[in-house]
């Protein structure tokens, strides 16, 4: 799987690259994975750092 990300507007610096899934369901739980490094807390799975500039 390939993406491209804008990054028109950012200012220069590092950033975590992080993704979430929404549940379609009203009410619904994000879907979550089965991975160590997801953050219990927000829900988001880092993917990597990204460096701007």
């Amino acid at each position: 799987m390939s993406a491209q990300l804008k990054l028109a507007g950012l200012s220069r610096g590092d950033y975590n690259l992080t993704l979430r899934v929404a549940s379609p369901l009203p009410g619904g739980a994000d879907l979550r994975f089965a991975n160590a490094t997801q953050d219990v807390h927000s829900g988001l799975l880092t993917l990597g750092r990204l460096t701007v500039g």
